[in-house]
């Protein structure tokens, strides 16, 4: 007798259409990463990906319970009313966005603006003035950040320019990269050196510092040809012969020509410390720098 056949497995994956159903649209959403799974809005709950679990799902005692709740809230309605935007007062808010962009935390423009308003009750721009953190961060975000981005993007054109590189970990340890641009600015007719971006690092590897260098000048449109230079510390990851930053953008990037410049100072203090190494003892550096340590941080000690 021969034996019957095992009936094969089915899995069902989540269709974007359910959410246009009338049972469901309010409250089934897509699970990110997992596409046999669902998930419901009200109740906080995955389930599986499958028609007739979702419809038990419609039936269960905490499901019905969420949409009760949820059916008695009231919704507000805000009726949109056109208002004259004073170009004076929008101006005066930039104006104080960008201070505190560049000098202190986006916190304190909270107690700046009540300040503004009292100590400036005859300037109609001041006391129009509707500027608290919510909106300054969108200001510096959306406004002035891409005004600059394009200013500095104008003044570089499509000359040549060289790159200062620096990692740097912040207090959430993550790890970022820090890129100054320097070039002729036909502006101020000199060389400058402006900020360019703080990158933030996938891995801290010669890799991941070169793939977020090559984002960041994509992001900002700059040509990688017309590198011509890069200065960075004496790390291996950063100078290195063999797999460097500087030897992948060398050889991989096709910049042959491209310039290493070393940090002076760290170039140095290893040239000073391999001199010293067979002549003075190697406590002197030691006490060098722990003397400098033990007055720098204490006023009391200067004293």
């Amino acid at each position: 007798m021969e034996a019957p056949l095992k009936k094969k497995n089915y899995t069902q994956h989540y269709r974007s259409e359910w959410e246009n159903n009338e049972e469901f649209k309010h409250w089934l959403k897509p699970v990110p990463g997992d596409s046999s799974k669902a998930f419901c809005n009200y109740c906080r709950s995955e389930m599986y990906a499958k028609l007739n679990d979702l419809k038990k799902h419609l039936e269960t005692k905490k499901h019905k319970k969420h949409c009760q709740l949820l059916s008695q809230n009231k919704k507000l309605t805000f009726s949109s009313t056109a208002t004259k935007i004073c170009k004076v007062c929008s101006r005066a808010e930039c104006t104080l966005a960008l201070y505190i962009a560049e000098h202190s935390s986006i916190c304190h423009i909270d107690h700046l603006t009540d300040v503004c308003k009292k100590c400036f009750k005859d300037s109609k721009s001041t006391i129009d003035i509707k500027l608290h953190r919510t909106k300054c961060t969108q200001i510096i975000n959306d406004i002035l950040a891409p005004h600059f981005k394009k200013e500095l993007r104008s003044d570089i054109s499509d000359q040549k320019y060289s790159l200062l590189l620096d990692e740097s970990t912040d207090i959430s340890v993550t790890k970022y990269l820090g890129i100054v641009v320097r070039y002729y600015s036909s502006k101020v007719n000199k060389v400058v050196s402006a900020f360019l971006a703080l990158q933030a690092l996938q891995s801290s590897d010669a890799v991941g510092i070169v793939t977020a260098l090559i984002k960041c000048l994509k992001d900002h449109d700059l040509d990688l040809q017309n590198l011509v230079g890069i200065g960075t510390d004496n790390a291996a990851v950063m100078t290195g012969s063999r797999h460097s930053v500087y030897v992948i953008l060398k050889t991989q990037y096709n910049l042959p020509h491209l310039i290493l410049i070393p940090c002076v100072c760290h170039s140095l203090q290893l040239a000073v410390t391999h001199v010293s190494e067979n002549t003075l003892p190697r406590n002197i550096e030691f006490l060098v720098r722990e003397t400098y340590n033990w007055f720098s941080h204490s006023t009391k000690r200067q004293m």
